[in-house]
């Protein structure tokens, strides 16, 4: 297997792929559970369980068969935005790979219908990385765009909060940010520790640039996204003011 394509979209993370035969003849990749994981060296960046069933790819007299696969949110980790070069793909199969004279011809992408293990580690482990690298990344930014201003927060969590009966862990923080960073350009991770207004030190936050002079217009951008009063409000970043120095300001 080798990407062709990769790239971000409304479903998810959408990887063209060539798909080579094992041997000479007909070859078809029709496994119903096929645990496909992509990875830039040891950085993973998705993985998920795909059935080609429905939609088999077809190999004949050494041409690859093409196929887009798509890992729904949850099932990646690092964006296009985030991999240099083209990633790895790695099949592994069950017995439901097989030969055979002829294929009828599928679908030109397929869904995959659960997650599945990375490559080189764990779920939680891949996701606390990329949790530190897109912070990282995205400090300059906020350092020099958004400290010492207004912008709207549209999210904050951590793991081990629960929510509605549910203990969120990082690989849900992390697709949390993923979908809302996907949505908004401007869409920053910041970490609460490094940043004095904030109560506490461990939560992720997302908040939306460019930044606002005044709080009032940071909440009128929540008003016009249609968040709920709870989930957008303004917050005013800085290393120079405490938490409970008026700098969040919540909407009516």
């Amino acid at each position: 297997m080798e990407v062709e394509s990769f790239d971000m979209t409304s479903a998810g993370l959408a990887i063209g792929t060539a798909f080579f035969p094992g041997c000479a003849g007909v070859e078809v990749e029709a496994g119903n559970a096929v645990r496909v994981t992509v990875a830039d060296g040891q950085r993973d960046i998705a993985a998920g369980e795909f059935d080609f069933s429905a939609a088999p790819v077809a190999m004949q007299g050494g041409a690859p068969g093409h196929q887009t696969l798509v890992f729904p949110a949850g099932m990646y980790w690092r964006t296009p935005d985030m991999v240099e070069g083209a990633p790895t793909l790695v099949a592994h199969r069950g017995q439901g790979r097989t030969a055979a004279a002829a294929a009828q011809p599928g679908a030109t992408s397929v869904v995959a219908f659960a997650p599945a293990a990375p490559e080189h580690g764990s779920v939680d482990g891949v996701a606390e990385a990329v949790l530190n690298e897109l912070r990282d990344a995205d400090y300059p930014y906020v350092r020099s765009v958004i400290a010492n201003s207004w912008v709207p927060q549209i999210s904050s969590k951590r793991a081990g909060l629960v929510i509605k009966g549910r203990t969120l862990t990082d690989a849900d923080v992390l697709a949390d940010h993923l979908a809302l960073r996907q949505r908004y350009s401007g869409a920053r991770l910041v970490y609460s520790g490094q940043w004095s207004t904030f109560n506490a030190p461990d939560w992720w936050v997302t908040v939306v640039g460019p930044s606002w002079y005044f709080a009032a217009d940071a909440n009128r951008w929540c008003d016009s996204e249609g968040f709920d009063v709870d989930d957008c409000f303004a917050k005013f970043v800085s290393s120079m003011f405490g938490a409970e120095e008026g700098t969040t300001v919540y909407r009516k």
